[in-house]
C-alpha cells in the first residue's frame, strides 16, 4: 500500500493564523481582565458591609444593657464603649478600619469603615448609625455620586 504524503507547504499554521488567534486571546483578555478585577473589588467591600453590621448588633446589645452607647454618657461626644472598639480590634480587616463616636450623651453613634490603601479600597468610606442609616460617604471618582443613602458597592450603582 502507498504512504500519502502531506503536500508541500501544507504543514502547520501560517503567520495569519497565529494572528488571528492572538487577536482573539487579547479581546477576551480586554474584556475579561476588567470584569474580574471589578469582581474582586466588590468583594472586598462586603467586609465593610458585613462588620459595620456586625458592630451594629453589639453596640445595640450593649445599649439595651446600659441605655448608653458610650462609656462616658455625660461627654456629649465620646468613643463607643470598649465592647464595640474590642469587636473592631478583633476584627482586624485587610481592607478597612473601623471608628465609633458616640454623641448626644450616648443616646446615638456612627460607625464608620474607611478604605485601606494597600487592602485596594483607599477611596472607600461607609457609614451606619444607631437607626441604621446606612450612607457611602466617598468613592473613588467615577463609580458614583456621594452622599448616598446607601451603601454603593457596584459600579454605577445607585440607591
Amino acid at each position: 500500500m502507498r504512504k500519502l504524503s502531506p503536500l508541500p507547504g501544507s504543514c502547520g499554521f501560517t503567520l495569519i493564523e497565529l494572528l488571528i488567534v492572538i487577536a482573539l486571546i487579547g479581546i477576551l483578555l480586554a474584556i475579561g481582565v476588567p470584569n474580574y478585577q471589578e469582581y474582586i473589588l466588590r468583594s472586598k467591600l462586603t467586609d465593610a458591609s458585613s462588620s459595620l453590621s456586625q458592630l451594629r448588633v453589639t453596640l445595640e446589645q450593649y445599649f439595651q444593657d446600659n441605655r448608653s452607647y458610650d462609656a462616658n454618657p455625660a461627654a456629649v461626644t465620646g468613643n463607643c464603649h470598649q465592647n464595640v472598639i474590642d469587636v473592631m480590634n478583633r476584627l482586624n480587616s485587610r481592607y478597612f478600619t473601623y471608628a465609633c463616636t458616640a454623641d448626644n450623651a450616648g443616646q446615638t453613634f456612627v460607625i464608620t469603615a474607611t478604605g485601606i490603601a494597600a487592602g485596594g479600597t483607599e477611596s472607600f468610606t461607609y457609614t451606619i448609625d444607631q437607626a441604621n442609616n446606612r450612607r457611602t460617604t466617598s468613592l473613588p471618582a467615577g463609580r458614583g455620586n456621594t452622599p448616598a443613602n446607601c451603601w454603593l458597592t457596584a459600579k454605577g450603582q445607585t440607591c
